[in-house]
């Protein structure tokens, strides 16, 4: 029987989820640690961080042979905050015994599968360092207790129950997959997991997906859905894969891609344009003064990120759909077979009405049937695949579901019943400077002018690859838009140390003594870089010493 187990503990640090995120946290924390091992006063000593997955993984259904980050390797856990941290990516070539030959290949980016195997090496030196990592147990909930600390409750993989109570908070546990809506219902499904996969599971998946279809020895029609840097690799991967793969019967495979806009589009990582993830930028951003200009500025650097391709993916896509042009012409004029296997194309201008499963329990090959409609001349048309690849980023809002569930959430004026899945997350407002904050972490009474912040509305995407459909509609009529649908109101408030601020008076009862930091969801207080691996080393010690210093007071 399932045991229910409360930990007698107080931690000073609760962290849910051990991704980047909160693995650069924990990196700051144990640097801190190495700083005052001659100090009698640690701030900060029980830490916990609990993780879903049986150990440390990064993005593993996205390590694809060959593909590189797209970011210089000294944006690593630590570098920009303390290059002189034995965690940093160039102490774990040292270790590896790799530097020098890193060195040799002349390029300051790294594969992705190298600083995968970064993190998980970082992963454990944290650990040898004094840091608790909970795997296998994903958090469930969350409340306040008697005392006004943060209870704290997940669930094992055996069933059993743990409670644990929290100082500190640090919600970091990642996305979960964005499929568009139309697929939903159909991804959910046990027995359809095989031939609709998100992009987040994609290299587990594939060879399984290849064996499925091969079964029924006829052609296959593969959809890529997305115009984002994820669609794009998966794309090429699945050219290469099909290149190798026989065809049936004198027939080719087909491999779409399916894109809202019109073309793909590269992204900008020009010197200036990168600039926007600076730290300091997050200042500037941070500072702006209404929700609507922080809108219009995540708007113009969109295409460093979202729904964009890095060039060089860009330009080896191209030449693999200008090579099949070429065998093809050459094929037509001279008549002689050009032992081509698939073919692929994109289809722009696309967004996707309805789904449907076809054969269902016939004993026949399974697939599912779209309803296509053109953006631009809202004419409908059906296509029907065999499997579906959707490269549509991630939704970002658990941390609204644990706190909406919770006895914490009027506490944040947040009434669960206004969250609902059809409408965009309530706005984040900027708490403008620690002066505007009380001592027990609450907003003071007109510290931030609320009325310019809820009328802003800014609708910040929510996925690092663009490419969602939009509720049906009739020919001839405008798509309608989740983000034109307004705000639930209240906002919610956060500090430039990404602290969620409760908002209650004196004569509301007792004081939360627990805080609540987030780590990944503050794209619209804090900018572009919330999301990205760019800016998470100086973030992480931000919310230390936030946490550090408060405890250091209530110790004195």
């Amino acid at each position: 029987m399932p045991k229910d187990i409360t930990d007698p503990q107080r931690y000073d640090i609760v962290g849910c989820g051990f991704g980047p995120s909160n693995l650069a946290l924990a990196a700051a924390l144990t640097d801190r640690w190495a700083d005052s091992k001659n100090s009698r006063r640690i701030a900060i000593r029980n830490v916990v961080f609990i993780e879903k997955q049986p150990n440390f993984s990064w993005h593993p259904g996205m390590l694809l042979h060959g593909a590189r980050m797209q970011i210089s390797f000294m944006k690593d856990l630590v570098t920009l905050r303390c290059p002189t941290s034995p965690l940093t990516f160039i102490s774990y070539l040292h270790a590896q015994n790799r530097l020098l030959s890193f060195i040799d290949r002349g390029s300051t980016i790294p594969t992705r599968r190298e600083f995968a195997d970064y993190l998980e090496w970082a992963s454990l030196e944290v650990v040898k360092r004094g840091v608790q990592v909970a795997y296998s147990e994903e958090v469930t909930s969350i409340s306040e207790s008697e005392s006004g600390l943060i209870d704290v409750t997940s669930l094992r993989g055996d069933g059993t129950v743990i409670r644990r109570q929290a100082k500190n908070l640090i919600i970091s546990s990642g996305g979960s997959p964005r499929v568009p809506r139309p697929l939903r219902s159909i991804y959910s499904s046990t027995d359809m997991s095989a031939i609709i996969i998100h992009t987040s599971t994609y290299m587990p998946s594939v060879a399984k997906l290849f064996q499925t279809l091969a079964t029924s020895q006829s052609p296959f029609k593969i959809g890529v859905v997305g115009s984002g840097q994820s669609a794009a690799e998966v794309f090429l991967d699945l050219h290469n894969r099909l290149s190798t793969q026989p065809a049936f019967g004198g027939e080719m495979h087909e491999l779409d891609m399916i894109i809202r806009q019109g073309c793909l589009k590269p992204s900008d990582d020009s010197q200036f344009v990168n600039e926007i993830f600076h730290p300091q930028c997050t200042d500037m951003v941070f500072d702006l003064p209404t929700g609507r200009t922080r809108a219009s500025l995540l708007k113009e650097y969109k295409n460093t990120n979202y729904g964009v391709v890095n060039p060089t993916t860009l330009e080896t896509l191209f030449e693999a759909i200008y090579d099949q042009k070429l065998e093809n012409g050459v094929s037509a004029r001279t008549g002689r077979n050009n032992n081509a296997t698939h073919q692929m194309k994109i289809i722009p201008y696309q967004s996707i009405i309805s789904a449907v499963v076809v054969n269902p329990g016939s004993g026949r090959r399974q697939g599912i049937a779209l309803t296509l409609q053109n953006t631009q001349t809202r004419e409908l048309s059906s296509v029907t695949y065999d499997a579906i690849i959707c490269g549509t980023g991630y939704e970002r809002n658990s941390w609204l579901h644990l706190l909406r569930s919770s006895n914490l959430a009027k506490r944040f004026g947040v009434d669960g019943a206004a969250f609902q899945d059809y409408l965009p997350q309530p706005a984040l407002i900027p708490v403008g400077s620690n002066s505007s904050i009380d001592l027990a972490g609450h907003v003071k009474e007109n510290s931030v002018n609320y009325e310019l912040e809820r009328s802003a509305s800014p609708s910040t995407p929510s996925s690092t690859d663009s490419s969602t459909s939009t509720p049906p509609t009739s020919p001839g009529l405008p798509a309608v838009l989740l983000d034109d649908f307004p705000r639930p109101s209240p906002n919610l408030e956060v500090t430039r140390h990404y602290q969620l601020l409760p908002r209650i008076a004196k004569d509301e009862g007792t004081s939360l003594h627990g805080r609540i930091y987030l780590q990944g969801y503050t794209e619209e207080t804090h900018g572009l870089s919330e999301t990205l691996l760019s800016v998470i080393s100086v973030r992480a010690g931000e919310v230390i010493d936030d946490i550090w210093n408060a405890a250091s007071g209530e110790i004195q």
